[in-house]
């Protein structure tokens, strides 16, 4: 079967946590998800590599991986998710034991903390405000500007470095002082939200 681990671990992740919010989950939604986290992993500084595989953009302008549609097609074939109708699926008995046998591996654990942020940012803001404001951070709204489908590329343009900066400056303004994420994700994802609503 052909799949990429880090993937197969967040798409389990994904729809084992963000179904307690949600329900059943559509691959979009992991697709988005799993961006947003790897996005937070740059707050750390870490480089764009850090998070395993790639993200591009789809013909809608959001964020597609195909180690993680690889990955869910996996996890269907071995009973992993199952389908509710054509558009979601959820993660079935069998996939939560695997998943719970995964994150006991160390391989994973520098992960965990991003992905783990995604799910508090949305038990604190409406599901709706941490969608638009995915759709509308800096990357993406660079890659809509440009024919490339590519986005998260360390050389592009000088976008992934307004990023870089942007988070920089959050730390400043937060002096730095909060040990786990969800704080500045937070303040973050608010604010592009509330700089998209003065545009619109």
């Amino acid at each position: 079967m052909n799949y990429q681990p880090e993937a197969f671990f967040d798409s389990l992740y994904l729809s084992k946590n963000l179904g307690k919010e949600l329900g059943d989950i559509a691959f979009s939604e992991i697709n988005l998800f799993s961006y947003l986290a790897c996005l937070l992993s740059l707050y750390d500084a870490n480089p764009v590599s850090f998070w395993g595989y790639k993200f591009i953009k789809n013909d809608f302008g959001s964020p597609y991986s195909k180690e993680l549609e690889q990955s869910i097609e996996t996890s269907i074939e071995m009973e992993l998710f199952e389908y509710v109708d054509n558009t979601f699926f959820t993660i079935t008995e069998k996939g939560s034991k695997i998943f719970e046998r995964l994150e006991e591996h160390t391989q994973y654990q520098d992960r965990m903390k991003y992905l783990r942020t995604v799910y508090e940012c949305l038990t604190m803001l409406p599901y709706g405000v941490v969608k638009e404001s995915i759709s509308n951070e800096p990357l993406l709204s660079s890659a809509r500007n440009h024919e490339t489908r590519k986005i998260l590329i360390e050389d592009e343009s000088g976008a992934i470095a307004v990023l870089y900066n942007n988070f920089e400056f959050l730390k400043k303004a937060l002096s730095n002082e909060y040990d786990d994420l969800i704080v500045p994700a937070v303040v973050w994802l608010r604010k592009i939200f509330e700089q998209r609503s003065v545009q619109a």
